[in-house]
């Protein structure tokens, strides 16, 4: 409970400074990042002193062991990120994107192999959710932003923290539920809630940083789950060209990344133009749209849609 509470009373600090320039007093008091960082890491490890059931009870949204883990890996994902920023602000280092692409990686081997231990009592998190099929595609989609996020990794603190924040809070909406506080129904508008609210300040920092940032960044998540859970190919070349493996998945969208990701001034990169961001923009959403549609009138296809995306 008193890490619980401290762990409130950082957050609530945090958004009294958020929207202002110390980006939620993260650029103007870098001594205090290391140890808040390691309060909000020792709170998920608390976690795992609780006696919990082994199997996921699908019909309510309560803790099982498989997602703890997770809740600890991608937690660690978003601090690991913060770490990153502070250590680059600290040593007036420019940002190394492939340090992002590597936290991904190594969250998403951690979360497999979470997910490999437990064995015959493995559960994937959203799709094996007691919901209708567009609540779930929402969900999925948010965690793939999620990735997003900390793959593009624009050098503004609060897009990471909040998603601490939201994975922290997730867990206390699911122990309420454990305790018979909180309905299955309730957890869930709460946690689609909470999940809006996370895009504010993810829309913020990247409007911050300019709306071709934000555009391109919007683009590359959209392709990215319309490649992880597009449905099965039986053309064996054309399944080759377009994946579904994470990993996969991942370096390629991190490859265009590198290529059309406009500057810190917000400018595109030499050869891409205002109307080829535009055009590809509208394309890849108008794309998106229809996908989404076919997704959540006909389920998952060979992607999966797990908790580590």
């Amino acid at each position: 409970k008193t890490l619980g509470v401290l762990c409130l009373t950082s957050y609530c600090f945090r958004w009294t400074h958020f929207g202002r320039d110390d980006d939620m007093a993260f650029g103007t008091h870098p001594s205090w990042t290391p140890p808040t960082l390691l309060l909000h890491l020792l709170l998920s490890l608390s976690a795992f002193q609780f006696k919990i059931p082994i199997k996921r009870i699908v019909s309510g949204s309560r803790i099982w062991p498989e997602y703890r883990f997770h809740s600890l890996i991608f937690l660690s994902r978003a601090l690991a990120v913060v770490l990153l920023l502070w250590y680059e602000q600290v040593n007036s280092l420019p940002p190394n994107y492939v340090w992002n692409l590597l936290i991904v990686l190594l969250a998403n081997a951690a979360g497999d192999l979470a997910s490999w231990s437990v064995g015959k009592y493995h559960s994937k998190s959203i799709r094996d959710l007691e919901v209708p099929p567009a609540i779930k595609f929402f969900f999925s989609l948010m965690q793939f932003k999620a990735t997003t996020l900390t793959l593009y990794g624009i050098r503004r603190y609060g897009t990471f923290f909040h998603l601490a924040l939201t994975i922290q809070v997730t867990a206390f909406i699911m122990t309420l539920v454990r305790k018979h506080l909180l309905s299955h129904q309730g957890s869930v508008v709460a946690y689609s809630l909470l999940l809006v609210w996370n895009i504010v300040p993810g829309i913020y920092d990247y409007t911050q940083c300019g709306w071709k940032t934000f555009l391109t960044a919007e683009s590359l998540c959209q392709l990215a789950v319309m490649l992880r859970l597009r449905p099965a190919i039986k053309n064996p070349v054309l399944s080759t060209m377009l994946p579904t493996n994470k990993y996969v998945i991942w370096c390629v969208i991190f490859t265009i990344m590198m290529w059309v990701r406009p500057s810190d001034k917000d400018e595109l990169p030499i050869g891409w133009t205002t109307s080829h961001l535009v055009l590809s923009t509208v394309a890849v959403h108008v794309a998106f749209v229809i996908f989404g549609r076919h997704k959540i009138m006909h389920g998952y296809g060979e992607g999966t849609s797990g908790h580590h995306e």
